[in-house]
């Protein structure tokens, strides 16, 4: 992945308040409808669901705390996936990390997520992982 491409974009406002580190800003913003782990097992769904995606780390924020991901250690790929099936439209961006990530007191495991946006929205973050491809 070329990650460095986003350090060309234009910054944006950091709307959902995120902790960034020294030379990290905002890139992208937008509510989720939904997010998952990487099989499709439910994180988080509703309109207070926050993601922000950075020069360096994503955040996904659901109501029972913050998900980050650093773009540089973390993850391996982040693509659009479109697994539409006739009249049922299944597309999401699929966030594979490097490591498996131990959750619920040690009840759950992922190694990567499901985003899922509005149209307008994924339409402008595939825009954004087209130039880090």
């Amino acid at each position: 992945m070329n990650v460095r491409y986003l350090d060309s974009l234009p910054a944006q406002p950091n709307i959902y308040n995120v902790d960034l580190g020294i030379g990290e800003r905002v890139v992208f913003t937008a509510k989720m409808k939904m997010f998952g782990t990487e099989i499709g097992e439910l994180l988080g769904t509703g309109s207070n669901l926050k993601f922000t995606l950075t020069n360096k780390r994503l955040f996904a924020e659901n109501p029972y705390g913050v998900w980050t991901a650093d773009l540089y250690d973390d993850v391996v790929s982040f693509v659009l996936e479109d697994r539409s099936v006739l009249f049922i439209k299944n597309i999401f961006f699929l966030v594979m990390l490097n490591k498996e990530i131990v959750f619920a007191g040690g009840a759950r495991r992922l190694r990567g997520f499901q985003f899922y946006f509005n149209k307008h929205d994924t339409e402008r973050l595939n825009l954004i992982i087209k130039g880090i491809a």
